[in-house]
């Protein structure tokens, strides 16, 4: 038998795969491009984190077939030092936290964009705490290195400054077209995320084409502790609503030929909400020779799809109305620079430039009418403030829908409206007992007189009575009294202001000293006037004898959002500015004042100085009492405000509740005539008002 001899072609195959194989191992094979990051197999804490091999791009164009994006590899928080091609790249400012491998210009030489952050603190001192990785850096940076003879280079293309107190989590890349790339970070802030990009073009000389941040939600303690919002309303609270300043803004950046000419443009969705409950909006930068230039169609196009999606269903649906309409709010105020809390910036330009905004502004009025018609007072009024937002454009049609939902709130059943009188004096207005009215001037009337008659607004109103000479004044009585308008003098209203010369009858009661002013139950003291001092919102209290009892006191009601000077510092009336807060009653506990659906209390002493903190009685409790005011009963259980579309009956106890008195009628008073004076009778069942130079009596 004869042996087999191993064949000489088969042992040159083997001869050559042991030799491929020994070639290619801890090198760079040309076949693949393959690079290896770091020079062994362990990091060297602080220099260089090593990364596995990333394929790179065959030139501008990826290579033959079809185009296929390429992500960045991240590269972990610490790290100064990388190889590129064989070549040390080294940090001596800041960490590298990105890079996305590309030949750039098609030489062979593997080049890279470079995400890294410039500007960490000095190395602590001894004893000081270590820095956290990431929170230092006050600079994010898009850099390109290139690989040349000498070594590798990096040169910026451009930088965006990173959020304060946040510190960087994520790190971001990819190429979006043949043409584009973008690198960027996600942040971890204390309010919630934010984000950083910086989108750069692929091309022999690559350009800075665009710089985005998103910025993260805006801190819900803003202002100060335990004060009211800056409005005179409360803002809309809206149970699921979609709040701009609250929610957190991603975005999802693509690339596309929207304009067909072959260039691919850049597509930005930015997303406000979550995942699963978020509005968004396209933003479309065309691409040219010059650059990329943003359609400023956008975001407005979109905000009038979505505005009149939201308003369809308002009738029939007012709260999927609400919602829908909340949603385009939001996305404006987070996107427009004319919404004030715009939280999208292009390059270091807070907000986008939108204009006045049809669609925000059908979108306000979808808000406001939709709180009309669910009874929501404070809420419309918010809304209502906001159509007169310069940065909104409304329509007449619009505008007619709000006032049609004013008309359609609930209401008292049996509310009507008649005209009392002719008045020129300012203050003054309270009621005598149920029946009797004291207008101001000092002329008291009588209820039962001139039955009523209807006008074209349909209100009921019984002819003017002309104010007759005033009785002379009573001694002063611990019935209730007050408002916070009142006779500058401080004492007994004067009997002024008469239209004609009839004297009053016989029978009517005569009228009482310092009605419709606010006093203390001494009957010594009375609010003068509301304001803002540097600290706080104040109010001033003057003696009604201020040679028996000395100069006027002031004290403080609420700190401000953003006080000029310490909290602790005297206060004192500079602005006339009530910020929302008006003046109900005297307690011998202090002074109750409303703002919005809120009952403060200011403690005062009997010598009406402050006696302690202000305080916000709680919901379903009831104020201190008995109080003297005209716009509240004397157990305070119940009190009237005014807003510009109608009074407001606050009922307090264990089933409080808010309600719009908006009778048939009050739409035709002229718009321009306010609210001078207001109380509540005894029986808190009917109410005078004072708008402009007329009294008005409603009941129900």
């Amino acid at each position: 038998m004869t042996a087999a001899r191993p064949r000489p072609a088969l042992a040159l195959v083997w001869l050559g795969l042991v030799l491929g194989l020994a070639g290619c191992d801890g090198c760079s094979c040309e076949q693949d491009r393959m690079v290896t990051f770091g020079l062994d197999a362990g990091p060297r804490p602080g220099q260089s984190a090593p990364v596995a091999s990333v394929p790179a791009l065959g030139g501008t164009d990826g290579g033959a077939g079809a185009w296929v994006p390429t992500p960045a590899r991240a590269l972990p928080a610490g790290t100064r030092r990388v190889e590129l091609s064989g070549h040390a790249l080294e940090l001596s400012d800041g960490d590298l936290r990105a890079i996305l491998l590309v030949d750039v210009d098609g030489d062979g030489d593997q080049d890279a964009y470079v995400l890294h952050t410039r500007g960490a603190a000095a190395a602590p001192a001894a004893g000081a705490p270590a820095r956290t990785p990431g929170s230092a850096p006050t600079q994010l940076v898009l850099s390109l290195a290139r690989v040349g003879p000498s070594g590798a280079a990096l040169s910026e293309l451009g930088q965006l400054s990173a959020p304060a107190e946040c510190s960087l989590s994520t790190p971001r890349g990819e190429t979006l077209a043949r043409s584009l790339v973008s690198l960027g970070a996600d942040y971890a802030c204390p309010t919630g995320p934010a984000s950083l990009t910086l989108i750069a073009t692929l091309e022999a000389q690559p350009r800075l084409a665009e710089r985005l941040t998103l910025l993260a939600p805006a801190a819900s303690g803003d202002g100060a502790s335990g004060a009211p919002e800056a409005s005179g309303s409360p803002a809309s609270a809206t149970t699921g609503a979609l709040t701009a300043d609250a929610l957190p803004l991603s975005v999802v950046l693509r690339a596309e030929d929207r304009n067909t000419d072959g260039a691919a443009d850049l597509v930005a969705r930015v997303m406000l909400g979550t995942e699963g409950d978020h509005v968004s909006v396209e933003l479309l930068w065309l691409n040219s020779a010059s650059g990329l230039s943003r359609d400023r169609a956008e975001p407005e196009a979109t905000l009038r799809t979505l505005a009149n999606a939201a308003a369809d269903p308002l009738t029939r649906q007012p709260e999927v109305a609400l919602r829908g309409a909340d949603r385009v709010l939001a996305l404006y105020t987070a996107l427009c620079s004319e919404g004030g809390a715009a939280r999208v910036q292009l390059g270091d330009v807070r907000g986008l430039p939108c204009g006045r905004s049809r669609g925000a502004g059908k979108a306000a009025a979808v808000v406001a009418a939709a709180h009309a018609q669910a009874g929501d007072v404070f809420e419309a009024a918010a809304a209502l403030a906001r159509l007169e937002d310069p940065g909104l454009t409304l329509s007449d049609a619009e505008r007619r829908m709000v006032t049609r939902a004013l008309g359609r709130a609930p209401g008292p059943r049996g509310l009507s409206m008649r005209k009392l009188a002719d008045v020129t004096a300012r203050a003054g207005l309270d009621f005598v007992d149920e029946h009797h009215v004291q207008l101001p001037g000092g002329r008291v009337v009588s209820l039962r007189e001139s039955p009523p008659t209807p006008t074209p607004g349909g209100a009921t109103m019984a002819p003017s009575q002309p104010e007759g000479p005033a009785a002379p004044a009573a001694p002063a009585s611990p019935a209730p009294t007050a408002s916070s308008s009142a006779p500058e003098d401080g004492g007994v209203p004067a009997p002024q202001g008469n239209t004609t010369d009839t004297p009053a009858a016989s029978n009517l009661p005569p009228p009482r000293a310092n009605a419709g002013i606010i006093v203390d139950p001494s009957g010594r003291f009375r609010v003068q006037r509301l304001g803002r001092g540097c600290a706080s919102h104040v109010v001033e209290l003057t003696a009604l004898d201020p040679i028996l009892h000395g100069p006027p006191r002031v004290a403080a009601i609420a700190p401000l959002a953003s006080p000029s000077c310490r909290g602790d510092t005297q206060p004192s009336l500079e602005v006339a500015d009530d910020g929302g807060f008006a003046a109900l009653g005297w307690a011998p506990q202090g002074l109750l004042l409303a703002r919005g659906a809120e009952l403060w209390v200011v403690p005062l002493t009997d010598e009406a100085r402050p006696a302690g903190a202000p305080f916000q009685v709680a919901s379903g409790s009831l104020p201190p009492a008995p109080v003297n005011g005209p716009a509240i009963a004397r157990d305070g259980t119940r009190y009237l405000t005014a807003l510009d579309f109608g009074l407001v009956l606050h009922t307090l106890g264990p089933e409080p509740s808010v309600t719009l008195l908006r009778p048939a009628g009050w739409a035709e008073l002229p718009s321009d005539a306010p609210v001078r004076g207001l109380a509540l009778s005894p029986a808190g069942n009917a109410a005078v008002v004072q708008r402009g130079s007329a009294v008005y009596f409603l009941t129900w």
